[in-house]
């Protein structure tokens, strides 16, 4: 009986390994493919689960930073002092994010003519970018033009901050909420009226 040979040997050792290193880049492939839509779809079933936000009692709010529009404008953060402001951090990919964002569309259009300003940003990098176009957002998106204050930058995502006309934090939330339950309309509504802080409470997650 003839032994195996050398090439034979070789060939049943590369197909050993090579076998579960193909099929373990095909299965990454395919993860890859799906990860998007999986995300939406998790997105999706978590929006059914959110809830109002908690209140907060803040800080003066540090203005002293800008954003850049979608096609690249400068936008200083400054120039809305004067101006009640809904400033929300958030992250086209970020599954928690996508799931309120369906909220916030309510939200922005509840408060039209309420004289409330709406700033949401993302990162501005090219991965954000093309992971917003499909969202078809209809709030506006800045993308963050440098370095934000420190009493802005959150250890996750997505973080909001709601600032009264003296530029005072009157509200803050960490993590994804219902922005459009009504009694939580009502209140950002009343920005315009509130002289301070709102009573001091804790934040809560998803």
């Amino acid at each position: 009986m003839r032994r195996p040979g050398k090439s034979f040997l070789a060939g049943c050792l590369a197909g050993f390994v090579l076998g579960p290193l193909l099929v373990g880049l095909v299965v990454a492939g395919v993860l890859l493919a799906f990860q998007k839509p999986i995300s939406r779809a998790l997105a999706a079933r978590q929006e059914e689960r959110l809830r109002a936000a908690d209140a907060l009692q803040g800080k003066q709010a540090q203005l002293d930073w800008e954003v850049k529009t979608l096609e690249g404008a400068r936008v200083v953060m400054s120039g809305f002092k004067g101006r009640p402001l809904f400033l929300h951090f958030w992250n086209p990919s970020c599954t928690s994010c996508l799931a309120e964002l369906s909220s916030i569309s309510r939200l922005h259009e509840a408060l039209d003519g309420s004289g409330v300003e709406m700033v949401t940003v993302i990162k501005a990098d090219d991965e954000a970018v093309a992971d917003l176009q499909p969202l078809a957002v209809t709030f506006p998106v800045y993308l963050a033009g440098g370095e934000r204050p420190e009493m802005f930058k959150t250890p996750s995502l997505p973080t909001t901050f709601l600032l009264n006309a003296a530029g005072q934090v009157v509200y803050a939330h960490t993590g994804s909420a219902r922005w459009d339950d009504p009694a939580l309309i009502a209140f950002i509504k009343a920005l315009p009226s509130l002289t301070g802080p709102a009573e001091s409470g804790s934040t809560g997650g998803a």
